[in-house]
């Protein structure tokens, strides 16, 4: 078996694993207990649907709340690159798309990050997804090599990477994200490509962050 990401009970996974196939060993893709299918049934209860959510000026569609199995599938893709983990929230993703999406652009991770984990979340996660749709991938935004970790950082003190854009985007394009939490950091890539991209994707959005709504403040600062 190739060398791979290892499971949640130490068991190492192959590379990839194709849409809808798993393959060796059943184990839940959350809590690593023996099961038949990609989650046992405890974690697939676990997993409430999100809503539709307008963040300052773009409006995420996520299958999950960030709260659950769900959130511990996102922490296995962001910190361990678990390929089960990506082909259920791929499959989660891929099944409430718009089908008049015309590109996937990921919003990308800082160097130092990526170097650190070895893994993209958003890439990832969009190159799984056009796998199931057939999609195109456009990668869009350039991030910077490093900059402050937002995971687990208070809501309040949390910044979003400077991105710039590499390229042009067509209507119809979406932003591809792994967690949606106040929403800094998505609508920071969507004004990166000139607010051109107005949706976004992403595997779950956190409980409660229905806007970001902009104050009275002529300047537009976030509130």
């Amino acid at each position: 078996m190739s060398s791979g990401g290892i499971s949640p009970v130490g068991v190492r996974e192959p590379d990839s694993v194709p849409p809808g196939s798993y393959v060796g060993p059943m184990w839940c893709s959350a809590c690593g207990t023996a099961a038949r299918e990609p989650l046992c049934h405890p974690c697939r209860r676990s997993c409430v649907p999100a809503s539709d959510r307008i963040v300052g000026n773009v409006v995420v569609r996520a299958p999950y709340l960030h709260e659950g199995a769900a959130r511990q599938l996102v922490l296995h893709i962001k910190y361990g690159g678990s390929p089960r983990a990506l082909s259920v929230l791929a499959d989660a993703i891929a099944a409430i798309i718009d089908p008049s999406t015309t590109a996937l652009v990921p919003v990308p991770r800082t160097w130092v990050r990526r170097w650190r984990y070895g893994i993209d979340p958003a890439k990832a996660l969009a190159r799984e997804v056009s796998r199931r749709t057939g999609i195109p991938v456009v990668p869009a935004l350039r991030a910077p090599v490093g900059g402050r970790a937002n995971a687990g950082a208070p809501r309040a003190q949390r910044q979003p990477p400077a991105f710039t854009a590499r390229g042009r985007v067509a209507a119809g394009a979406v932003l591809v994200d792994d967690v949606v939490t106040t929403g800094r950091t998505i609508n920071a890539a969507a004004g990166a490509l000139g607010g051109v991209v107005g949706s976004a994707l992403s595997a779950t959005s956190v409980r409660g962050v229905t806007s970001l709504l902009r104050t009275a403040d002529p300047g537009g600062t976030w509130t």
